[in-house]
């Protein structure tokens, strides 16, 4: 990026000569380098309106102490030096848990504390760096360099946070990043929370230092970099990265604490000992079908044992504990049954969408495009499904 390491030397000979506030000046940078850097992700239109909407995420993150203009001390490194936001002391504390409140509870309740953070190497100041050299997708490949060797190997074997990860040209990867940042700027007393998703996320993930193409790859797949920071956590304190989904449901469903949310596919007799809140027993085999507890309140849940799992009558049939709440507290207007017609019906608007399918077949779908009932710690909406599921109950015989 030599144009501008050249305009950063000059803006900061400048800032040193005259003393102009820090934060205008990397401002100034971002918005006159910045619109080149995202140049191959948007048109050129596009990319002015895009650094100039992130550029107010980014005053605001500093004015709220999150993070603080980086700017080298001499114009001579200016080039290759770091300029651009560091996270302060308060961002490297809180900017992570202040969006991921559900890994914040279970930091609290497993003792994770800040000494123990900063030995996984997650407790350093990230760096924005509008003077890198990074192209958004290299991101990947400095997964974890700031964590220690031992671990960072052991998460790049247990871990792969882009195995599912579809393929974007980055002309749509900067469609997506644009129109997240215009969704941020228009959410009323939500704009903080997408730059501070991003920022914390790269921290968690162990990348010290991200480029503005890094910021954009970042916003466009976060899910995965989530993926990455959840199992990290959870594999150092060594239990399984679905706990924290009890922890994140906790404010949405009445009653205690959510237990586990583990789904072993296999090992569970090795595996289940080691849950948090271990499991429930929630009904007993009768002729040679499930008789479920409770089961007034669980009316919408159809329960169906494998054909091929031998079972004795009697046999204890045991849920691991934040599934049997969660499964308590569904909502009420879930489907009562399925037909072959409504199934059709379902796959079709699947393939085709809802505009091309007749009405009277629309009406077969029920409550398909119906209303959530509840939103997670991101304001996502935590059920989302309409169809009836087949829950697959875990024996005894199974332990």
């Amino acid at each position: 990026m030599e144009a501008g390491g050249d305009l950063a030397v000059d803006l900061v000979t400048a800032a040193l000569s005259s003393g102009i506030d820090p934060i205008s000046i990397i401002v100034n940078l971002l918005v006159k380098d910045g619109v080149m850097t995202v140049q191959t992700y948007l048109d050129h239109r596009a990319s002015k309106h895009f650094i100039e909407e992130i550029k107010i995420l980014f005053v605001r993150l500093t004015e709220r102490g999150y993070i603080e203009p980086l700017i080298p001390q001499s114009p001579v490194q200016d080039k290759t030096a770091p300029i651009g936001w560091i996270m302060t002391p308060k961002g490297v504390d809180s900017l992570f848990f202040s969006i991921y409140h559900d890994i914040d509870r279970g930091r609290n309740a497993l003792g994770l504390s800040n000494a123990r953070l900063k030995t996984l190497g997650v407790y350093q100041p990230l760096i924005v760096n509008l003077n890198s050299q990074s192209k958004g997708t290299a991101i990947r490949s400095r997964l974890g360099i700031t964590y220690p060797p031992q671990y960072r190997k052991w998460m790049l074997e247990h871990i792969n946070p882009f195995q599912y990860l579809p393929t974007y040209e980055k002309w749509r990867i900067g469609l997506y990043a644009r129109g997240m940042v215009r969704r941020a700027l228009q959410s009323e007393g939500q704009q903080d929370r997408l730059l501070a998703r991003a920022l914390g996320l790269a921290q968690f993930c162990g990348l010290g230092e991200i480029s503005l193409a890094d910021l954009m790859e970042l916003l466009a797949h976060t899910c995965h970099y989530e993926r990455v920071a959840r199992r990290y956590l959870a594999g150092y304190l060594g239990v399984h990265h679905s706990i924290f989904t009890g922890y994140a449901l906790r404010d949405c469903l009445p009653g205690p604490q959510l237990g586990s949310l583990q789904n072993p596919i296999e090992n569970f007799a090795q595996i289940f000992p080691t849950f948090y809140n271990s499991l429930v027993l929630v009904g007993v085999i009768e002729r040679g079908k499930p008789r479920i507890n409770r089961v007034e309140e669980m009316r919408n849940v159809r329960f169906r044992i494998d054909s091929g799992t031998f079972i004795t009558e009697g046999e204890p049939i045991y849920m691991i504990s934040g599934w049997a709440t969660a499964l308590i507290h569904r909502p009420q207007n879930h489907p009562q049954n399925r037909s072959i017609a409504r199934d059709f019906t379902v796959g079709l608007l699947r393939d085709v969408g809802m505009e091309l399918v007749p009405p009277p077949a629309r009406l077969r779908v029920g409550n398909l495009s119906g209303k959530v009932s509840g939103y997670d710690v991101h304001g996502n909406p935590h059920y989302f499904s309409a169809e009836l599921e087949t829950i697959w109950p875990e024996l005894t015989g199974r332990l």
